[in-house]
C-alpha cells in the first residue's frame, strides 16, 4: 500500500513562527517541528508554519503551556519542535485548523503510530478521535471481524492514543 503521507506531503523541517498580525488583536505563530535529523535538515531544509496562536492553544494544553506561560518560548516569535515529526505536524495542523480536505485519504502503519505519538506527547486524542473515525484511517488495517490485525505499530497505536475506533 502506498502512503499517501509520504507521497503528498514534502520532506521538510517545519518552523513554528508566531507573528503579531498588524490589523487584529490577535496573534499568530508560525511552528517548526524540525523532525528525527534535525542538526543535519534543519541547516537545509527547513518549513514553516504560520499559524493561529489561539488554535495553536487551544489544541493542546501542553502547547497553550508552552506559549502563555512562564516558558522560554512564550516571548518567542518563533519555535522549534525539534523532536516532532514534520509530516505528523502537518497532519495535526491541517485538523487544527479544519482543514480536513487536505487531509490524507489513508495513512501506513507507521504514520499511524506516529500519530499517536504526537497525540500522546502533546494531549491531542480529542481533537483526533472523530478525524479518524470519518477518513476510517484504521479500518484497512482490521481484519473482516472488525478485530485489530496482530501487526505491533498498529497495538502501538492503539496504546499510546486515546482515540480508537471500534467496529
Amino acid at each position: 500500500m502506498d502512503d499517501v503521507l509520504e507521497r503528498n506531503i514534502p520532506k521538510f523541517i517545519p518552523s513554528l513562527a508566531f507573528s503579531i498580525a498588524r490589523k487584529r488583536s490577535t496573534t499568530s505563530k508560525t511552528i517548526k517541528p524540525p523532525g528525527k535529523n534535525w542538526p543535519r535538515a534543519f541547516e537545509k531544509r527547513q518549513r514553516a508554519y504560520q499559524v493561529s496562536k489561539s488554535i495553536f492553544r487551544h489544541a493542546s494544553k501542553a502547547w497553550n503551556t508552552m506559549v502563555s506561560g512562564n516558558w522560554a518560548e512564550s516571548n518567542m516569535s518563533e519555535i522549534s519542535l525539534p523532536d516532532d515529526s514534520c509530516d505528523v505536524f502537518n497532519i495535526i495542523m491541517f485538523i487544527a485548523h479544519w482543514q480536513f480536505d487536505k487531509l490524507p485519504a489513508t495513512l501506513t502503519p507507521r504514520s499511524l503510530v506516529d500519530i499517536a505519538l504526537m497525540s500522546d506527547k502533546y494531549d491531542l486524542g480529542h481533537l483526533l478521535r472523530a478525524v479518524a473515525e470519518q477518513k476510517n484511517w484504521l479500518q484497512p488495517y482490521k481484519d473482516n471481524s472488525g478485530a485489530w490485525a496482530s501487526d505491533i505499530n498498529l497495538q502501538d497505536f492503539t496504546h499510546y492514543n486515546e482515540f480508537r475506533v471500534y467496529g
